[in-house]
């Protein structure tokens, strides 16, 4: 009797080392789901304008104070599900691989890596997944006239996720796949829109070449005209 009594303790530390292990295997797949449809919940908040029928005056407000989630981690969600869509990635395939490793895969995926991404995604840990994805995260080729210039830009993750969306976003208004011609449209916009002196900061040969290459139209640039003698003309009809 001794010896299954000593028998029935020793066996009881190792069924529920085995029953914990696979209730962590089941929560850990639920978070997945839940982490995937936070993120299908909170793009289309966004997308829709709901925030606003919700009393708040923009999303950052509502997913700062509402839900209680840092913003710049919001706009990578956000930057995720848009890649997301945009490639018709199945949501079953990224709860298999998690949000966090989807979201860091998303900051750089295009049409050429996009395969090999999830790929990796699907085989290795966060911590190696974000050694592979460093390599794509530096270096951006920007084409001007005939030659080509390596621009090398070092950037967090939060910093990442918010540049990628706006060149995302870009990409869509221009309906282009080139990064190069939506960073251009960014920073074009940049220097229009929000300094009174834009303009004027900018050569007009460049805005002209700029307004040449979007509109496909062939721009000559005449000087001020002085308009003094056509009004004299009209007051003496």
């Amino acid at each position: 009797m001794k010896q299954k009594s000593e028998l029935k303790q020793k066996e009881q530390p190792v069924n529920r080392a085995g029953e914990v292990r696979e209730e962590l295997l089941n929560v850990y797949g639920e978070i997945g789901k839940l982490n995937a449809n936070l993120s299908k919940l909170l793009h289309e908040a966004y997308k829709n304008e709901y925030y606003i029928e919700w009393g708040h005056d923009s999303f950052k407000d509502y997913v700062e104070d509402e839900i209680g989630l840092k913003y710049s981690y919001v706009t990578k969600l956000l930057a995720m599900v848009e890649k997301i869509n945009k490639y018709k990635i199945p949501w079953e395939q990224v709860e298999k691989i998690g949000v966090s490793k989807m979201k860091t895969i998303a900051s750089v995926m295009d049409d050429g890596n996009k395969k090999e991404l999830l790929k990796k995604a699907g085989e290795i840990s966060l911590t190696k997944l974000n050694d592979v994805v460093k390599k794509y995260k530096s270096t951006f080729d920007v084409t001007e006239a005939d030659k080509v210039i390596t621009l090398s830009v070092k950037l967090d993750e939060d910093q990442a996720g918010i540049i990628m969306s706006a060149i995302e976003k870009a990409k869509e208004l221009r309906e282009t796949d080139s990064i190069s011609i939506a960073l251009e449209h960014i920073a074009y916009e940049w220097v229009m829109q929000n300094e009174e002196e834009g303009a004027k900061s900018v050569a007009l040969e460049d805005v002209i070449a700029w307004a040449e290459k979007v509109y496909g139209v062939k721009l000559v640039p005449e000087g001020p005209q002085d308009l003094t003698e056509t009004l004299g003309d009209e007051e003496e009809e």
